[in-house]
Order: C-alpha cells, then structure tokens, then sequence
C-alpha cells in the first residue's frame, strides 16, 4: 500500500507436508535443529577495511531486530577504491549460494543477511549443546560444534525424513532469518503438522494471530530464554504433547496450501 497498490493481499507460508510423521527410534532425541550453516569468515577477511565495518554495522542491526534491507543509496560516498577490492568477493559469495543481483548494494545487504543469520545459528545451536540438541545440516557446522561434532552432527536431513524426525525429536527449534525479520517461515508450519513440538523465536507475524504462542508453539526471545524453554518442556512430556496437538489440529485447520488458494481467490472475486 506504501508503493500505491489499492488493493494487497497478505499470504504467509503454510504447510507442505504430505501428513504427520511416524517416530522413528534412530531420529529420537532431546532437541533437533534442521539448518545450514555458512561459514563467512574467510569472506568477510577478504573484505576492504569499509566495507567490512559496513557489513559489521548491518549485520549488528540484523541481531538487535533492526531492519536495514530496505535501504538504498548507501554506497554513494563509499570509497571507490573499497567497493572495487570487494565486488569480486561479494560476487563469489553470492555464487556459491546460487544468488545473483545486479548491483553491490543488494550483493552487500544480502552477504550481511547470511552473516547475521549463521551467527544467530550458530549461537543457538551452542547454547542448546548441554541438552542433547542433534543438528542436521552441512559439514559447516563442524565449525560451530567442535570437539561435539560426532556427538551431536547427524548430516543432512533428507525431505522424505522430515515429518518423521520432527515427530521422534521431543522439541524442534526453529530461527528465523534475518532477511525476513518479520515474516513466519515454512518450518513453523510443518513442525506442528508433523506432529512435532515447536520452539521457535519470536517475529511479529506471531503477533497478528497467525499461530498463537503458548498455544501452537513455544517462543523464546533470547538465548537465556531458550534454554529456560527447554529445560521446562523437557520436564513436560504433557505440555509437549498439547502444543503439538493443538498446532497440528491449527495447521489442518487453515494452514495448508489450499487454505491459501481459497483465500486468493476469495480476495480476487472480492
């Protein structure tokens, strides 16, 4: 509405999940997590000295919950000399993800973007270490857990093990990214679907109603309180089974894809 458009319509990720998963004994655990991590520190070396202390600022903001992806217009004092040293690196970090933008500033705010969101990754997964969290993603994580690797890395999680893994995990954590500091992501949707519990951070979505807090899922706001939500669902086999039970009955509801269908269309014949 802010560019004009008389009329939008607001569409949140749902559900893609064939159904619920069936526990699996070798996938049981305490606490899985189910994301890739990149390790950007050699990039950020590579850096000009000012545009890794403007990476840095971005980034700082991303984790404190700022929003800085829509600015514009950044780089039009830059030094010259800088931006030129770290296009080529901006470039070969954005291929290797597959991303390719047209100009250095997207480049930037997108290689700040994968920054913020692997270090808070990487700060959760720590921090769930003493619980017996299991981490599914690429070998970057060895990285991140270290002498724990063997202990708690078990690859990648393939999408037909899915449902089953997040069903046999007792709590599934979720973050969200930085690039979407506001928006729900897919996983918040397929947990309960498959039966798992969710304990995920908090994005404003949460606050429209979409799912409901202590209802749906379990919120936490910061590493404190993610350990302190763990250790207390952990004690609760009972509050555990509500939450997915009362999510998975939200998510058939009127989360799945053909829930937003309906509602598109709905919106186009209004």
């Amino acid at each position: 509405r802010s560019m004009g458009a008389e009329r939008v319509f607001f569409a949140p990720p749902a559900a893609d999940l064939d159904g619920p998963g069936r526990i699996r004994e070798e996938l049981r655990c305490p606490v899985a997590f189910v994301g890739i991590y990149h390790d950007t520190q050699s990039f950020l070396d590579a850096f000009a000295p000012w545009t890794r202390d403007l990476v840095e600022e971005f980034v700082e903001q991303m984790l404190s919950g700022a929003d800085p992806l829509a600015k514009h217009g950044f780089l039009e004092n830059a030094p010259q000399e800088d931006v030129e040293r770290s296009r080529p690196v901006f470039e070969e970090f954005s291929r290797r993800l597959g991303k390719l933008f047209g100009d250095d500033e997207t480049m930037l705010l997108f290689v700040a973007s994968v920054v913020a969101s692997s270090r808070k990754r990487a700060e959760t997964v720590r921090a769930l270490i003493p619980y017996g969290v299991r981490v599914y993603g690429n070998e970057a994580w060895f990285s991140v857990l270290g002498e724990r690797t063997g202990e708690c890395f078990r690859g990648q999680a393939h999408r037909e093990d899915l449902a089953d893994l997040y069903i046999s995990a007792e709590i599934n954590i979720n973050c969200h990214s930085p690039q979407l500091p506001r928006a729900l992501n897919v996983r918040d949707f397929n947990v309960p679907m498959a039966g798992g519990c969710l304990l995920t951070d908090g994005v404003a979505d949460l606050e429209r109603g979409i799912l409901n807090p202590g209802e749906h899922l379990a919120v936490f706001r910061n590493v404190e309180e993610l350990q302190e939500k763990v250790e207390a669902l952990l004690r609760s086999p009972d509050e555990r089974y509500r939450l997915a039970q009362a999510g998975r009955d939200e998510i058939l509801r009127c989360h799945l894809y053909r829930h937003r269908a309906e509602q598109l269309k709905a919106s186009l014949q209004s």
